[in-house]
């Protein structure tokens, strides 16, 4: 009697039961819902014990991420509802083929404007630039890159270069000289995945959603190689007043400029540049002032009809 009174009063180890029990409770659920296991995701939860099985906590928590990403009704641009998955892309596709629409241009005219604006290189200067990439440029650019990216559709993001420098250095190398030094891009290389992030917690209109590319890895880090060897000839290339792309100039800085130019004019009442404009650019704005106006007198008219 006295031995089972003191098992009886024995403190108990909570803290291992509930261990237990939610290693029971993952094991059921995982038992009896095989086909969830494609919605876990890594998301770097900490609040799992490191090697033991995922809890029910974590299918929870996937779950919702699951429900709020996923679409289930869009308002096309006739404010009409659409529900099926047929109708939900095509809406989407509308809009964003709409947003970024092809705007007409000539070639000509973009290179006489381009003159106006940017300065040319000496050609010893310019063949320096054609010269192919060295292993320290790769280096510089591959450890500069920002962790924890999205990847792009085969799985491969910017951490897989770092992890695997010492292994894929001259193999990636000779990637991004043939990309580079031959302009041997693939269309897949040149692909990219645009996924639509909501803006606000209840969305309804494409407009509330904010569209985001996924670019191939090769793709960026090369568009990171050419600008790191653009940086030290920005100077040269752009005039002081530009505001983008040249180091130590901010938008703050650009913003006080227009501000004095405006408030200038305004007080001397004098135009505030003249700049030479040719038949050929003059259509080019035509265009795309014609373009703007009539999209949003189309959206006016839709605003006003309901």
């Amino acid at each position: 009697m006295i031995l089972q009174y003191q098992s009886l009063n024995a403190p108990t180890d909570h803290a291992k039961r509930a261990t237990t029990l939610k290693n029971v409770k993952s094991k059921v659920t995982r038992l009896h819902s095989h086909q969830q296991q494609r919605i876990l995701l890594d998301n770097g939860d900490s609040d799992g014990l490191i090697g033991d099985e995922v809890f029910l906590h974590h299918r929870i928590t996937a779950l919702k991420r699951k429900k709020a990403r996923t679409v289930t009704q869009i308002q096309n641009e006739e404010r009409i509802i659409q529900t099926t998955s047929t109708a939900i892309l095509r809406t989407f596709t509308d809009h964003l083929r709409r947003k970024y629409d092809h705007i007409p241009s000539f070639a000509e005219s973009t290179l006489e404007t381009l003159d106006y604006a940017l300065k040319k290189l000496p050609p010893i200067d310019a063949n320096i630039l054609e010269e192919p990439i060295t292993l320290e440029e790769l280096r510089a650019a591959v450890t500069t890159g920002k962790a924890r990216k999205a990847p792009w559709c085969d799985g491969i993001n910017h951490e897989f270069f770092k992890t695997t420098w010492k292994e894929r250095k001259h193999d990636l190398l000779n990637i991004m000289n043939t990309m580079y030094s031959y302009w041997i891009i693939t269309d897949t290389q040149k692909r990219g995945v645009i996924l639509c992030i909501p803006k606000t917690p209840h969305t309804l209109t494409p407009n509330e959603y904010q569209p985001l590319t996924l670019r191939n890895t090769n793709y960026k880090l090369l568009a990171r190689l050419i600008f790191n060897r653009l940086r030290p000839w920005l100077p040269h290339i752009l005039t002081e007043n530009q505001y983008c792309g040249r180091q130590w100039n901010t938008i703050f800085d650009a913003v006080a400029m227009v501000r004095d130019a405006v408030a200038h004019g305004t007080a001397t009442r004098t135009p505030l540049c003249v700049v030479p404009i040719s038949k050929r650019l003059l259509t080019i704005y035509h265009v795309h002032i014609y373009s703007q106006s009539y999209r949003n007198m189309a959206s006016m008219n839709n605003s006003n009809t309901d």
